[in-house]
């Protein structure tokens, strides 16, 4: 096997931090320019599921171009400053399709604090257990209520777009979301709305275990 080919196959494996994948997205979709990548961040709402800060764009930009993933050129248009637009390489495209169907095909790796918290929980005296799990509870509830209206609204995004108009998806009005997306968009907020409503079943449940057992957490085994 070619040195060449060893490194293009390594350079598929490596996983790509979101904001690498996120930057290939839209170069992918066409060549682009950094402060316009910020902007389709915006506007298509993905803020409100990747926590993703601007800088780290700039940042993925210089090393995904580094890594051989992107190239760019500076491009002068008519009455603007000269801007560099980057476009994605065959490389990169390999890279970023590998990765995709990798996070797809694959259970995510990634866990929360919250699980640390489950168990470090004797730290805390009973009432104070239980005011924690509520107000999280209290949390998960509102989220959840949030994502129901956006999964209704895009259920019935073309009635919804002809007599309301100007209602928003997040901060973005429904008569910019694209249609043609729509299965897409469902999907990425359908998605979250089922996984808290298993994670409140499941805290309901918990939080009765709790309520319902006086030795609870420090359960006695016989």
């Amino acid at each position: 096997m070619k040195s060449s080919e060893l490194n293009t196959e390594n350079e598929s494996e490596k996983p790509l931090t979101p904001s690498y994948l996120i930057t290939l997205y839209f170069i992918a979709n066409g060549p682009k320019y950094g402060y316009q990548i910020i902007q389709l961040l915006k506007k298509r709402n993905y803020r409100e599921w990747l926590d993703i800060k601007d800088s780290a764009i700039y940042r993925s930009l210089h090393q995904l171009e580094k890594r051989g993933l992107i190239s760019s050129e500076i491009k002068k248009r008519a009455s603007q400053s000269a801007q560099r637009v980057y476009t994605i390489t065959p490389l990169g495209q390999k890279v970023y399709s590998t990765q995709i169907f990798n996070i797809l095909s694959q259970p995510s790796q990634s866990r929360s604090l919250f699980e640390l918290g489950v168990s470090a929980l004797t730290v805390l005296e009973r009432d104070q257990l239980l005011k924690a799990l509520s107000t999280h509870r209290n949390y998960l509830n509102q989220r959840c209520k949030y994502l129901q209206n956006i999964v209704e609204t895009l259920e019935h995004i073309t009635e919804i777009r002809e007599s309301e108009p100007t209602r928003l998806i997040g901060k973005t009005p429904i008569s910019n979301i694209p249609i043609k997306n729509i299965g897409v968009i469902h999907a990425l907020f359908d998605r979250p709305y089922n996984l808290i409503q298993a994670e409140i079943q499941w805290l309901d449940k918990f939080i009765q275990q709790i309520e319902e057992n006086p030795d609870f957490p420090e359960l006695k085994v016989s």
